[in-house]
């Protein structure tokens, strides 16, 4: 079973267009679908019907020929057989000619028998460099989201970047190298160049002495400067005067080791007790973004107890109420199933037990 990541761009659009409709392709190449005149518009729907109806009625060849991105998939089904099971992410740009591209290049591969999911990067394009750093974190957001489920369920994971504008196959082929099995492109020649994995490794110990900071970053909670002064500055990017976020590869960097430095022990945090028995359900979980989930909350809520006490947390999104009829336990949620179940004792929660609705209420004997 393969999950074949395929980056997206507009060559398929050009491939056969006359010079002053490709300039025109060109010109609005970074706009929403709002922004683009009718006329052009219902071109662009003309020559994707007739794309689709060439695509589906040629061979593979007549495929390969027009689209990049097929070229690469079909070129890589021509030395490993395809799977019913197989399933394909195209990543685009958030622009209107992605969208089509994508939508052709998705009837084709489903036409072929394959799952195909299509996704359009909220905020990413080449018209500034301020939307795509915006959209590239949206983009390893959505790779940390999705990528480690397919490997838990033993899909091996192929990028395929043989098409996709040039600025966002760089930093696919980078975070390639952290989420990928393999990356594939299509030599000049033809020919099909395969990447394997590289043995690339991350340095825990720095992560794990500044968990917290990380955890928080992370969750953009942004921090000053003296916070992150004597830490490789490669990790960080100034957001404005003095206050700094996570740069790309910070994040990819903390995504890809946040399940192992957040999951063995508690994060100490400022505000935050736990008792004995929330320990005990923390260590009792076997899936690690469980554990990465609540260490994330708990550090936004301890971030807000430091700075407005616990009558921020309800402001702060953190629903804290106490059990009817029993005004000294309050709970929270973690997420829609389960919960936090704690006491105060001024600003500070003192944690008590994590799970589901009936868990909770049992062992604190509330209903």
């Amino acid at each position: 079973m393969k999950v074949i990541l395929s980056s997206i761009g507009t060559s398929l659009l050009t491939k056969k267009a006359d010079e002053a409709f490709r300039n025109e392709i060109i010109d609005f190449s970074n706009k929403k679908e709002h922004e683009i005149p009718v006329q052009f518009k219902n071109r662009i729907e003309e020559l994707k019907t007739t794309l689709i109806k060439t695509l589906l009625t040629g061979d593979d060849g007549i495929a390969k020929s027009y689209s990049a991105e097929l070229n690469g998939i079909l070129s890589y089904y021509d030395k490993y057989n395809d799977s019913a099971s197989d399933i394909h992410l195209l990543i685009g740009t958030d622009t209107f000619l992605a969208a089509v591209t994508m939508d052709i290049v998705s009837q084709y591969i489903k036409e072929k028998g394959h799952q195909c999911i299509s996704y359009s990067v909220p905020e990413l394009n080449t018209e500034s460099k301020s939307n795509f750093d915006k959209g590239i974190k949206n983009l390893l957001e959505y790779l940390d989201n999705t990528i480690p489920e397919y490997r838990e369920s033993r899909y091996e994971v192929i990028f395929n970047l043989t098409g996709g504008f040039k600025s966002l196959q760089g930093f696919l082929n980078t975070f390639g190298t952290f989420y990928a099995d393999r990356i594939v492109y299509i030599f000049e020649s033809g020919g099909l160049i395969e990447i394997p994995k590289l043995p690339v490794s991350i340095d825990k110990y720095l992560f794990k002495q500044n968990a917290l900071l990380f955890t928080l970053l992370g969750n953009d909670h942004y921090q000053p400067k003296d916070k992150i002064s004597n830490l490789p500055q490669t990790l960080f990017l100034e957001l404005w005067d003095h206050v700094y976020g996570l740069s790309n590869w910070g994040l990819l960097s903390w995504n890809n080791i946040k399940s192992e430095v957040l999951t063995d022990d508690l994060l100490i945090l400022p505000n935050i007790q736990y008792e004995q028995s929330f320990k005990e359900d923390f260590q009792k979980l076997t899936d690690k973004r469980k554990k990465v989930e609540i260490q994330e909350l708990l550090a936004s809520i301890s971030l807000i107890l430091s700075t407005g006490g616990v009558q921020k947390l309800s402001s702060g999104g953190i629903q804290l109420t106490p059990y009817s009829g029993n005004t000294s336990i309050y709970h929270f949620r973690v997420n829609q199933q389960m919960r936090i179940t704690c006491t105060k004792d001024g600003n500070i929660l003192i944690l008590r037990h994590y799970g589901t609705h009936d868990y909770t209420e049992r062992k604190e004997n509330v209903s």
